[in-house]
């Protein structure tokens, strides 16, 4: 149990405390191996549970030839799980829904030299599994839970397909803050290997801001604002049914309308939603959250119990993080230094608590980057770009050129730091994963997300933070410490690879079922569209019948055919020819 602490200090805790069941037996085999009877079943021979699960391996041999991943199901006294580690060299998972027997088991055999490569999953939660994997079954263990046994395949059996070509159409929102972080999650999709359909209605931001411009009336904007959501929605929903998605993915502020999500749940097509943003502020969440399958947020505490009192039963937390390819260090020009370097310096809007708090900065040299600083007449001269807006590779360069970059969460209403301040912005992790050096205002879930002094430094007030950048500017050496432990945590823990992965194993976790989608073009729409030809509407007549038809149906029927081909038929039969030499490759 002190060796498992290493590897699984939960499990190792709950095996110290855990009280064996009474229908859980001991007894001697014929060599004088301890073996086991779990609700009357034998785990082991009786005779030679070694032989028997050396026969047990040899039987398998074929089967682990080309995993990645063993999955054994059962663990008993886990003679045939030592036998296994000698046939490979990778990690085990070991199915095992009863603790009390992995108690056993640890109080009955040695197996200090195996322990460091057992994954121990005690439900049915398979988020550690990776492509390709095998499962091996300990048939006695199939007899004693066979319940569970029956859940397992069901997650395998949907975790292979969720791991094989899974499709996912992804919806960013018109504009905002959450636009890049969904361009990310598509880039990070396909880094994972899976289709991103990406429903860019990023489009359709001139045209929302033109509503805003061009109409003064606050009913007129917002019923004009309400239409085009649910023209952009309705066309989310037509391109849904014709690109056939596994799962639907769309980020805060997506517009998607309540009606067609209900639409969308009708047709079981599973739904995720990430809310990237503060509940407290933004409190649309409440009309859409209970018709996603899945939510996602970057808060949690209150949150959850307000998602819950909402009706929302599977919902994550799931913080922000950076984009390796897009944040990262750089190397700089001498031009770029005088431009973008500074002893000091913010990029981000100008909200309220942050334009009486940078009052208190001006007498370093600080640098303001970003728009909405106009109601601060003293930062003025601190102000880049007239007060621009800065796009991201100037924000990456700004990132690495700084000395002291300061992080400072928004709040419309307070002034200075928010207390109660729990959700990281995407800033923490962006800087971070630049290299560059940070001071933070203190929020909840940052010792979670990072080693505090370590890999990232806070403040608590304008005195702390006036302090502490005297501090840092005299000891380059330790910036640089701080900044590289920061970003080291970055590519291990939060990246958006990281995230997407973490997304999708809990919807798998959760019971996910993709859609089974009907193949081929509806028959009644192919002959309406065909009325014109007369040649193909005929051909076309004796499949009237069916539902749907593919061009596998199309063919199969010229090739059951006799006589001559007729143009119809020789058109199908190039078609087929170049689907199969230029498309399916």
């Amino acid at each position: 149990i002190k060796l498992l602490e290493s590897v699984d200090k939960r499990l190792a805790d709950e095996l110290r405390n855990i009280t064996c069941g009474k229908d859980i037996l001991i007894i001697n085999s014929k060599n004088d191996l301890p073996t086991l009877r779990v609700n009357n079943i034998l785990m082991h021979s009786t005779y030679d549970p070694v032989k028997e699960a050396a026969e047990w391996c040899r039987y398998n041999l074929q089967k682990i030839k080309d995993a990645a991943t063993v999955i054994v199901f059962g663990f008993g006294m886990a003679y045939h799980v030592l036998e296994l580690s000698k046939y490979i060299e990778g990690p085990i998972i070991v199915l095992e829904p009863r603790i009390d027997v992995i108690r056993k088991a640890f109080e009955h055999v040695d197996l200090s030299s195996i322990l460091p490569r057992i994954k121990f999953i005690i439900d049915d939660r398979l988020s550690d599994v990776s492509e390709p994997f095998v499962l091996l079954v300990h048939t006695p263990s199939v007899r004693a839970y066979p319940v569970y046994y029956e859940r397992i395949l069901a997650r395998i059996n949907a975790l292979q397909r969720l791991k094989e070509k899974l499709k996912i159409m992804l919806i960013t929102p018109i504009y905002g803050g959450s636009y890049p972080i969904a361009i990310y999650c598509k880039e990070a999709l396909k880094k994972l290997g899976y289709q991103v359909d990406l429903i860019d209605t990023g489009l359709y931001e001139n045209a929302f801001k033109y509503i805003d411009s061009f109409i003064n009336n606050n009913v007129h904007r917002e019923r004009l604002r309400d239409m085009l959501v649910k023209y952009i929605s309705e066309t989310i929903i037509a391109r849904s049914l014709e690109s056939k998605p596994d799962l639907i993915f769309a980020l805060a502020q997506a517009p998607l309308h309540p009606e067609d999500l209900k639409r969308l749940k009708l047709n079981n097509i599973p739904t995720a939603f990430w809310f990237v943003e503060d509940y407290t502020l933004m409190e649309y969440w409440k009309e859409v959250a209970l018709f996603y399958d899945y939510f996602f947020t970057i808060q949690r505490g209150k949150f959850f119990k307000e998602l819950e009192g909402l009706g929302v039963k599977q919902y994550c937390y799931l913080p922000l993080a950076a984009s390796s390819e897009v944040h990262r260090r750089i190397a700089l020009s001498q031009e770029d230094m005088e431009t973008y370097g500074s002893d000091v310096s913010f990029v981000g809007a100008g909200y309220r608590n942050r334009r009486k708090f940078f009052e208190g900065l001006i007498d370093f040299n600080f640098k303001i980057w970003g728009d909405e600083w106009e109601a601060c007449p003293v930062l003025q001269d601190f102000l880049q770009k007239d007060g621009k807006k800065v796009d991201t590779p100037e924000i990456v360069k700004i990132f690495n050129a700084t000395k002291i970059n300061i992080n400072l969460h928004s709040s419309p209403y307070l002034e200075g730091i928010n207390p109660y301040g729990d959700f990281v912005n995407p800033r923490t992790f962006e800087i971070a994963a630049c290299g560059g050096f940070q001071l933070v205002d203190y929020r909840a879930e940052l010792p979670e997300l990072f080693d505090i002094n370590r890999e990232i430094v806070c403040f608590s007030s304008l005195y702390d933070l006036r302090e502490k950048i005297r501090y840092y500017l005299d000891r380059p050496d330790e910036r640089i410490k701080v900044a590289e432990a920061a970003q080291n945590r970055i590519l291990q823990d939060h990246t958006y690879e990281h995230r997407m992965e973490t997304m999708l194993n809990f919807i798998f976790e959760r019971g996910f079922t993709p859609p089974v989608w009907e193949k081929g073009i509806h028959v009644e729409t192919i002959l309406a569209e065909s009325s014109r030809d007369r040649e193909l509407q005929q051909f076309l007549m004796d499949v009237k019948d069916k539902r749907y038809i593919t061009l596998e149906d199309i063919m199969e029927k010229i090739y059951s055919g006799s006589g001559d081909l007729s143009q119809v038929e020789k058109i199908f039969i190039l078609i087929n020819s170049f689907f199969k030499d230029h498309v399916k490759k």
